[in-house]
């Protein structure tokens, strides 16, 4: 996730991509670790992304799981939060 992060964040600079009041990025993470922690998957995530020097250019970064079950993560400057997923076929 932390590439992904970094390779988009190089696009969102570039002259083609238009800027916003907030900048968001979702991912859909389609990684086959089905046995990760995703609260200390996400911690990691976050830390590598404060640690690394470079201000982060997205406002918010949304990460879903393929497997279309589990919370929505949610990574900022701030910090990380979890959003229940709604199933709109419930």
């Amino acid at each position: 996730m932390f590439s992904v992060i970094n390779t988009k964040q190089k696009k969102l600079q570039t002259p083609e991509f238009s800027r916003y009041d907030e900048d968001w990025l979702l991912i859909r993470d389609a990684w086959p670790f089905p046995s990760v922690d995703l609260k200390n998957a996400t911690g990691h995530l976050f830390l590598q992304i404060r640690d690394r020097n470079i201000k982060l250019e997205f406002d918010r970064v949304f990460i879903i799981r393929c497997s279309d079950r589990g919370p929505v993560c949610e990574i900022a400057e701030h910090g990380f939060t979890f959003h229940p997923r709604n199933d709109l076929w419930l």
